[in-house]
């Protein structure tokens, strides 16, 4: 581009190094769109990643997301567990194995688990090989990835605690409060279900029930923590004299009930 320049006037080599310092610009700065565009496109891949109803699961995907966004050598999340304050939960490496927690890496950065000003849930520490400065869109890549992992855990914990609830419910319902022995309504379930599945000809089976004695003696006298201390003390008795996994359950009362199978 030069030498034909020169051929049509001299004085058009003066303008030469503006003008190609004015496309360098512009090719730096289109090359500056296209990553800021690739690191944004990264960025909401790891967000929606991390969309899993498993704690821990979150955590490993947070990790994972950290190294691939900061091409950061470990990553460290910890949680805060109450006073007795951080307690490490991941910390992986660049190939997905797990790191030793003496590793040499030096800290680059961490940032709180927060979001919309709640109470952060922990960090994400992030290290890499030798003292390196993020830059600021990666500091506010690796804030917006905490402020997810933060939702993706309040989320999690939410289910978890949904599905503790269901099942408290469930055994509740289907259990003796006092014994902690299946209830009628377990019992007539299980006996059912034998009888339904039970390969042709169904062998013998018995419901034997089984009263203690004096049991309206005790609790008339002794009050009703001695009635509860003389259920819990008979049901153990009777789990413990099966011998075929015969199913134990309290129907009433001080009525027991033993189903005999096989």
């Amino acid at each position: 581009a030069g030498l034909l320049l020169a051929r049509v006037d001299l004085r058009l080599l003066l303008v030469l190094p503006v003008g190609a310092l004015l496309l360098y610009q512009a090719y730096l700065v289109r090359q500056r769109g296209r990553a800021e565009r690739e690191a944004g496109r990264r960025l909401a891949e790891a967000v929606r990643s991390l969309s899993s109803l498993d704690e821990q699961e979150v955590l490993r995907r947070a990790a994972a997301a950290a190294v691939e966004l900061l091409a950061a050598n470990v990553v460290e999340i910890v949680l805060h567990r109450g006073d007795t304050g951080g307690q490490r939960l991941h910390r992986h490496r660049a190939d997905g194995t797990e790191a030793p927690t003496g590793a040499t890496e030096q800290l680059a950065a961490s940032v709180p688990l927060d979001a919309d000003g709640e109470t952060p849930l922990g960090e994400i520490r992030v290290y890499l090989s030798a003292y390196i400065r993020l830059v600021e869109r990666e500091r506010d890549a690796l804030r917006t990835l905490a402020a997810a992992t933060h939702t993706a855990l309040q989320t999690a914990r939410a289910h978890a605690r949904t599905a503790e609830l269901a099942e408290l419910r469930a055994y509740e319902a289907t259990h003796d409060p006092v014994t902690r022995l299946p209830n009628r309504q377990l019992l007539q379930r299980r006996v059912d279900t034998h009888l339904d599945t039970a390969i042709d000809p169904v062998p013998a089976v018995a419901l034997v029930l089984i009263r203690p004695d004096h049991f309206n003696e005790v609790a008339a006298t002794l009050g009703h923590a001695a009635r509860d201390t003389l259920l819990r003390h008979a049901a153990s008795h009777l789990v413990e004299a099966g011998l075929l996994g015969e199913l134990v359950a309290r129907l009433d009362g001080d009525q027991f009930a033993v189903f005999l199978h096989d």
